[in-house]
């Protein structure tokens, strides 16, 4: 079982316990993941205190919640302000690893090929339908990233490798201009879809640096 949390910060569960991943640096100063664990025992403390005004503390996890927001510290190093929906998420994952649900395996999928083009990347998937949204992005715990685009004809998924979407998006970010990915509809026609330049960044490094990490420190099956 693994979940998103917030850009920058997944959480995967292995063994009863809770594994928090946290990215940080940037395109400048380079990505490096920091990694925290909460313990089996105290998952159901945390779930309760996470959403709770007060500190609360234990020899390995500290919490200080108030507002809606909490601010988990791990024994390990990791320190994170929880907005209000990444602290409920933390949350119901740690009351659903409390009460003993496995784990899914991931499904494998595979990326989409694409082609560099200055500030985007051009697909060869045909796109149905038109876009009528800029399309959502997130790591993918597979290696790639997740692209869901709302069209006349429905969602649109795509899988994307993260290397190339990072640098596509870090040549929009300097050109100060979305990221665009240019596909062919059924009918031949050139479609455009727009993808939130930050967003597509943080999602390709947490693809990266992030979520490899994970499975070099707790196996292929965290992730």
């Amino acid at each position: 079982m693994h979940a998103r949390l917030d850009e920058g910060m997944w959480a995967v569960h292995r063994d009863g316990e809770i594994h928090l991943g946290i990215l940080e640096g940037g395109l400048d100063t380079g990505w490096h993941a920091r990694f925290g664990t909460i313990p089996s025992g105290e998952l159901a403390t945390v779930a309760t205190h996470l959403n709770t005004a007060g500190s609360w503390a234990s020899g390995r996890t500290r919490i200080r919640a108030a507002k809606g927001m909490a601010c988990i510290h791990l024994a390990e190093g990791p320190v994170r302000l929880l907005h209000q929906h990444a602290a409920a998420r933390l949350q119901i994952l740690c009351t659903v690893v409390d009460r003993g649900v496995p784990e899914a395996d991931p499904v494998p999928t595979r990326p989409v090929r694409v082609t560099p083009r200055r500030g985007g990347l051009a697909l060869d998937a045909r796109v149905v339908g038109h876009p009528l949204a800029e399309g959502t992005v997130s790591a993918d715990p597979n290696g790639g990233v997740g692209l869901s685009v709302p069209t006349s004809a429905g969602p649109l998924d795509l899988h994307l490798p993260a290397l190339p979407l990072l640098v596509a998006a870090a040549e929009a970010a300097r050109d100060d201009m979305s990221l665009r990915l240019w596909g062919t509809a059924a009918d031949g026609t050139d479609v455009i879809i727009v993808v939130p330049t930050a967003t597509a960044r943080t999602a390709a490094a947490e693809a990266q640096w992030l979520l490899p990490g994970f499975a070099r420190r707790f196996g292929q099956k965290a992730v």
